[in-house]
């Protein structure tokens, strides 16, 4: 086993990263359910950032408990000349988390890579247009298809069959919902959510938060887009109600946002931009809630260090 201290550290740092992070992963996930009916009474762009934030919340909150608690609390109270053997729990625990950090990355890199892939085809094989005031790469297919792809550098990419479905007006709609989805960095954020460890490796666990934030994503697009027009909105609900009627084109890339996603969420989506609902409310208060936790972390600093130490005392051994 490992005694000498510096690599004792980096291995006790690395298990009670994993197991700080499966316990508020777990805490969210059961949680995921209710967050996602809490989000959808909120206005979309706040519903979708919350359900965002409670997807990378729990490495980040993790990650913040290490550096700041754990680490500082053993440098403070056990001594470098303490000769102290790891345990098999405290290894175990590491090595897991070690796995938990791949299968994120392995995620992320395999979504990263398809979607560089179909950029290059894409640009090889289409030909940039003018339309709707945008450039965009137009295939030359009968599919109707409209997505930003790309995550530095968003593109628009269209089809030919688009083009020859929709009217100007419709196209024009179109297009702005798209532009909204380039504006709000969505294709990061799918990025970001890749890159987020799971709640253990190689299994997500997070399917109902980021389900959730894909479809008021999608209703803070419309409702951008159209800003409270009434006919931009009639517009943008007969093309999609259009496209979908000659049936929607696979989405080539993870990291990619089209017009019309997979899903049932089409009706409920025309139907708000049919008629309007009244304003919901916002979610402003995590600010306050963060900046508490933080006050309360700085002040309950040396309690929260000695008992630090002595749990992981007990995971030592």
């Amino acid at each position: 086993m490992i005694s000498n201290y510096w690599p004792r550290l980096a291995w006790l740092a690395l298990a009670s990263f994993f197991l700080l992070h499966l316990l508020i992963a777990s805490a969210v996930s059961l949680a995921a359910p209710a967050l996602v009916r809490l989000a959808s009474r909120l206005q979309p762009r706040s519903g979708a950032r919350l359900l965002l934030v409670s997807r990378i919340l729990p490495w980040m909150i993790a990650l913040v408990i290490v550096a700041a608690v754990c680490i500082p609390s053993y440098i403070s109270f056990e001594p470098e000349a303490a000769d102290e053997q790891i345990g098999a729990l405290c290894i175990t625990a590491a090595l897991l988390t070690l796995l938990l950090l791949l299968s994120s990355v392995m995620r992320a890199a395999r979504a990263a890579v398809q979607s560089m892939r179909h950029m290059r085809r894409w640009r090889r094989e289409a030909h940039p247009e003018l339309f709707a005031g945008c450039t965009a790469l137009v295939m030359e297919s009968n599919v109707p298809f409209l997505a930003v792809a790309g995550i530095l550098r968003p593109t628009l990419i269209a089809s030919r069959g688009l083009l020859k479905t929709l009217d100007d007006a419709e196209l024009d709609a179109a297009v702005r919902h798209e532009q909204a989805h380039r504006v709000s960095h969505d294709n990061l954020k799918r990025l970001l959510m890749h890159c987020a460890p799971g709640l253990v490796p190689f299994f997500p666990g997070f399917t109902a938060l980021e389900q959730g934030w894909a479809k008021l994503a999608e209703r803070a697009a419309d409702d951008r887009s159209t800003s409270g027009n009434r006919k931009r909105a009639l517009h943008l609900a007969d093309a999609l109600v259009r496209v979908a009627g000659l049936g929607c084109a696979p989405r080539p890339s993870a990291l990619m946002t089209p017009l019309l996603p997979e899903g049932p969420d089409l009706r409920q989506r025309v139907e708000r931009l049919l008629d309007p609902q009244p304003a919901a409310a916002s979610f402003t208060r995590w600010r306050s809630v963060a900046a508490g936790a933080c006050f309360a972390v700085v002040i309950l600093q040396p309690l929260t260090l000695r008992l630090a130490h002595d749990l992981l005392e007990c995971l030592v051994r």
